[in-house]
């Protein structure tokens, strides 16, 4: 369960990639993913890709897709910056709660139904 996953773990890693089709075209590109969401949710730091709809919910760590040099700087800033783990995850689960309210939704779901009319 949830439980288990996110109170074992310390900060969540999530590189994300877009995969290119054999033309070299980009494939169809996630938003933001559940896990980063749930993530956040738990007051977790994250280590995330700059991608898709990511940047628009998380603004601490992003690396560029594909890059395991920025990946391996990000996962030795966190370790070597172990104070700043607790700060980081209070502000995940405001900004989480801040852009998920039930008012937002409620928000969004009302003006869909009113473009639906």
């Amino acid at each position: 369960t949830l439980d288990i996953v996110f109170s074992s773990c310390d900060i969540f890693c999530l590189p994300s990639y877009t995969e290119l089709y054999s033309d070299g075209k980009p494939a169809e590109r996630e938003g933001i993913p559940v896990a980063l969401m749930e993530a956040m949710a738990w007051g977790k730091p994250v280590i995330t890709t700059r991608h898709a709809g990511i940047p628009e919910l998380v603004d601490q760590i992003l690396v560029e897709e594909r890059s395991v040099e920025q990946l391996q700087e990000a996962l030795n800033y966190m370790l070597d910056n172990r104070d700043k783990w607790a700060e980081m995850g209070k502000a995940n689960q405001s900004k989480l709660a801040e852009k998920f309210s039930k008012d937002n939704v409620r928000i969004l779901g009302d003006t869909f139904r009113q473009w639906q009319k």
